[in-house]
């Protein structure tokens, strides 16, 4: 695993309104998923508990991730 992956796998998840941890990101396949309990998922629209909606979607992690490069360079 390199740095970039190590990264992204520490990289804790939380609501954004109240702070709560959804999950982290794991690179798997190529992509990077949210990990959350047993699961793993590419597409997520969800609550969280405070009421606040979270969605995620893997292509928008990689068009983030993308941009953070380009970003840093």
């Amino acid at each position: 695993m390199n740095d970039c992956e190590n990264e992204i796998n520490q990289a804790v998840v939380k609501c954004p309104k109240c702070g709560r941890v959804i999950g982290h990101y794991e690179p798997m396949q190529g992509a990077v998923w949210l990990k959350i309990g047993s699961l793993s998922v590419r597409v997520l629209r969800s609550f969280c508990e405070c009421g606040f909606e979270f969605d995620f979607d893997v292509s928008t992690k990689r068009l983030e991730d993308l941009l953070e490069r380009v970003k840093n360079m």
